[in-house]
Order: structure tokens, then sequence, then C-alpha cells
């Protein structure tokens, strides 16, 4: 009996393996003919007479699979190919551009004088520079930004780009020119900074410490550290920026030195703004370090310190965070229910539904006393922080 149950439940398998493998044939034949549709392919041939310039093939390509996308990456729209003359009429373009994506802070350009390069330009085309070798190179590239994680959602629905993969992604896909004077670069950065450690004017220094932030290249890590000890504390802020995109795990005892020593608030600030940045979820020893800072007196340190916590995200840490919970600033409790949310066990319920209850008895007027440099956290944006917290760790008990 139970072999007749198998046997027929082996069958059916069998049978709805088949029917996939049919339909996915059906699809790429069907994509095959809409691909090689003459109609289709006329109406785009006719329209690209309106065009200073034949679109490269890898491009067209694209029109042909689906005129118009609006998530070539997540954040990048391509146009419709009826837009095209229409967009270059009322930006009044140079002759030689089209412009054929963008998202909310870039336009990406094919440069007819250009040959198959993708261009990009940050405001109206009078900086352009080249972006991508060809629309090839440009699909290979974003389709390792999926593969590894470079762009994604986070746990608060908001679009996070990993510049730091994004420019290792960048860096391995260099052609072997542009890899040579990728490295010329690299040392003319690290000749000028050690040039510049001594040098009295702000500006030189500041836009070459920016600059090498930029680079996202930790071979640059040990020209930049000497910085930290420069007399303007406008230069020792930008140093600590600049380390929190190239750093590593080996910089964060430095980083924790200006947290632990009498170092201005202002420097404890940005050191944990910068461990942030380099601690992932493996540092778990790391945030056993920021455990003290949960009870200092300046709401701004606590502010940094929960955010190293959040990047951490370990269970850990939710003693410490339900023991000073209750007594939070709001500004302070927002991101505390976030980590919750995160990693939060059922022993964390009672205490968030307590607080929901408190947010829903709040005047919507009542003054928030945990505003921190402008940002607001009003009674209705509490309250659905929470109920989107409670309903995840509700969901996790209930595996």
């Amino acid at each position: 009996m139970q072999l007749d149950k198998l046997t027929h439940q082996y069958q059916g398998l069998t049978k709805a393996d088949a029917n996939v493998t049919y339909t996915l044939k059906e699809s790429m034949n069907i994509l095959d003919h809409y691909l090689k549709s003459k109609p289709h392919s006329i109406k785009l041939k006719q329209k690209s007479g309106y065009l200073p310039c034949k679109l490269p093939d890898d491009l067209m390509q694209i029109y042909h699979w689906r005129n118009g996308i609006r998530h070539l990456s997540p954040n990048i729209e391509l146009y419709p190919y009826s837009m095209l003359e229409y967009i270059r009429k009322q930006k009044n373009l140079d002759d030689n551009l089209i412009q054929i994506a963008s998202d909310s802070a870039v336009w990406l350009f094919y440069d007819c004088n250009q040959g198959e390069g993708i261009y990009y330009d940050d405001y109206y085309g009078d900086s352009l520079q080249k972006k991508y070798y060809d629309f090839n190179h440009m699909l290979h590239i974003m389709a390792q930004v999926y593969q590894r994680n470079a762009h994604y959602y986070n746990e608060y629905g908001e679009w996070y780009t990993d510049k730091k993969i994004l420019a290792q992604i960048e860096r391995e896909n260099l052609s072997s020119v542009d890899k040579l004077r990728y490295e010329k670069l690299i040392n003319l950065l690290s000749s000028k900074a050690i040039e510049y450690q001594d040098a009295l004017f702000f500006r030189p220094k500041r836009s070459l410490i920016m600059k090498i932030g930029e680079t996202y290249d930790k071979r640059l890590i040990n020209v930049l550290l000497p910085y930290l000890k420069d007399w303007n504390e406008r230069v020792v802020s930008i140093t600590f920026y600049a380390l929190g995109n190239i750093g590593t795990k080996e910089t964060l005892p430095i980083l924790f030195d200006y947290i632990n020593s009498n170092h201005d608030k202002k420097y404890r600030e940005m050191a944990l703004h910068s461990i942030s940045k380099i601690v992932d979820r493996s540092d778990t020893q790391v945030v056993e370090k920021i455990y003290p800072l949960l009870t200092h007196e300046e709401l701004s340190i606590r502010l940094y310190a929960y955010r190293v916590i959040d990047k951490v995200s370990t269970p850990s840490s939710i003693p410490y965070l339900k023991k000073v919970f209750p007594s939070e600033k709001r500004a302070a409790k927002f991101l505390i229910i976030n980590i919750f949310s995160k990693i939060g066990g059922g022993d964390t319920l009672p205490l968030l539904q307590e607080y929901l209850n408190e947010v829903n008895q709040m005047d919507s007027t009542q003054e928030d006393e945990g505003t921190f440099r402008g940002h607001n956290y009003p009674p209705h944006l509490m309250e659905r922080v929470l109920l989107k917290a409670i309903k995840a760790i509700q969901k996790r008990e209930d595996l």
C-alpha cells in the first residue's frame, strides 16, 4: 500500500517536472519569436531615424526584449525608446548625446562621438564622465552588484548601497589600461598624503582626504592615520569619515582609543560613527566595548553606540538594551525598538507592549523630548515602529 502511494507521488512529480520543462521551452520560443519579430524591429528602426546615431547592438537587444524598464537595476530606469528624442528636445542636449536612463541623482548617456561607452553626469551634461565601456559591461557590473548584495533594502525599508563592495566590483572590472591608471592614482594619493601632513592650509588636506575616502581602498589607511592628530579639527573630522570608508578591523583599536580617552565629545561621536561603518555581525567581541556607553550622559554618544550595536546585531545585546530602554529618550527608543525587531525574543514583548500603551496615550502635539539633530519621533511614528517590531518578534516566536 505504501509502495503504491509512493509510486503515485513519483509519477505526479515526474508529470509536474515535464510540465515545467514544457512551459519553459514555450516561454523561450515566444521570447525568441518576439526578438525576431519583423514588425517590432521595423518600428524601432523607424524611430531610430530621429536619433543622431545608431545605438549599440547590446542596448538595442534590450529594447527588443522590453521597450523601457523601470528597474534596469534597483535604482536605474531605462527610458522607452519613443522617449529618447523627446528627452533630447526637452533638455536641449548636445547633438551627440542620447540620454538613455536615469535615477534620482545620475543620468546615463550614450555619446555618439565616443564609440560604445556609456557615460554619466550628476547635473546637466557639463561634466560628462565615462562610466561603462559598453552596455554589456554595464549589465555585467549590475549583475555582480545584485549577486554580491551591494544594493539592497535594509530592515527599515530604506534603499542602501554598500559602497565598499560596489567600489571593489568596479575595480575588478576595469580594463588593463584603466587598472594601471588606477594604480597610478593610488600612488599619487599616497605620496600627496605624506607631503601634505605638515601643510598649514585646510582646503588641500580636505580635498585630498575626501578623495582618499572615495576610493574605498584599504591600502591608503596608513597614510591617512597621521591626520587624526592634525591641529585642525576639521581635518580630523574628515579623516574619521574617510576611515569609516576604507577602514578595516585592524583600524578598530585606534578608533576605540578616541572613545575610551578624554577626547572631545565630537571626536568620540565621529569615532563611533566610523566604527559603525566598519563592523559587521561577526564582531560580537567588539560590541562588548560599546555597552558601557549606553549610560553615557550625552544622548548623541548613546545614539551612535546603538548604531554600532544595531550593525552587529548579536542577541547578547538584548539584556543591556532592556535595562536602559524604559529611561531612554524617544530617539534612542526608536533605535532600540528596531534592534528588538531584528533580534529580540519573546522576553522583549512585554516591554514593547507597555511602551505602545504609553505611546497611544500621548497627545500628537506633545513635545518630542527625544529630538536629535532635526529628526523628530512623533507618537504616530513610534506606534508604527512598535507594531512592526511586535509583529516581527511574534512571527519568530511562532516558528
